[in-house]
C-alpha cells in the first residue's frame, strides 16, 4: 500500500484509489443541539456506509480528502463550487476510482447554534444546483439518489435507538 502522510493527518492512498474519502466522526457534544446533530451526522454516516458499501458522493467529505498525483494534476476546481461534490463527480465522470475509509477518522466540531446549522445547509443544497450546471442529470441523480428500501431501513433503525434526537432534528 501507497501511504500520504501529512503533518498531524493521515491519509490512506489504497492501492489504485485516485480519491480517498476519510470518515468524519463529530467531536464531543456539550449542549443539546450539539448532540443531537452529532447523532444525526452518525445515522448518515452508517446510511451512507450502507449505500454502495459507502462508494458514494456522501463519503466524500471535504476537509477530508486525499488525491492521487494523477488526479490532482487532472482537477480544476471553478470557483464558488462545492470542492467536494465537485472532486468526487469530477473522479466518477473521468473514470478516476474512489475508496471511502473509516480508519483513522478525522474528528470535527458540529454547530452549536441553529443559525450556524442552517447556514451550512443552505451551503449544501446550492452547491447542488451549481453542480447541476457542469455535470449530466443522470450522473447527479445517480449520485445523489440513496434507494429508499436503504433510507427507510436505517431510519427506521435510528428511530428505534435515538428516538429523541430523530424526532428533534
Amino acid at each position: 500500500k501507497r501511504i500520504l502522510r501529512r503533518k498531524n493527518d493521515y491519509a490512506y492512498l489504497e492501492n489504485g484509489a485516485d480519491l480517498v474519502g476519510i470518515q468524519l466522526i463529530p467531536a464531543s457534544p456539550v449542549m443539546f443541539f450539539e448532540k443531537m446533530l452529532a447523532e444525526i451526522h452518525l445515522f448518515k454516516i452508517r446510511l451512507y456506509e450502507e449505500w454502495r458499501g459507502g462508494k458514494n458522493i456522501y463519503m466524500c467529505f471535504g476537509p477530508a480528502r486525499s488525491f492521487s498525483k494523477r488526479l490532482y494534476t487532472t482537477l480544476r476546481y471553478p470557483d464558488d463550487y462545492p470542492t467536494d461534490a465537485y472532486s468526487y463527480l469530477f473522479a466518477k465522470r473521468e473514470g478516476y476510482t474512489f475508496v471511502p475509509i473509516s480508519n483513522p477518522p478525522a474528528i470535527f466540531k458540529v454547530p452549536s447554534t441553529f443559525t450556524d446549522y442552517m447556514r451550512q445547509s443552505s451551503r449544501f443544497s446550492s452547491g447542488n444546483v451549481k453542480l447541476a450546471s457542469i455535470f449530466d442529470a443522470k450522473l447527479l441523480h445517480t449520485e445523489l439518489a440513496i434507494s429508499p428500501f436503504i433510507f427507510f431501513r436505517a431510519l427506521l433503525i435510528e428511530l428505534i435507538a435515538h428516538p429523541v434526537y430523530l424526532i428533534c432534528f
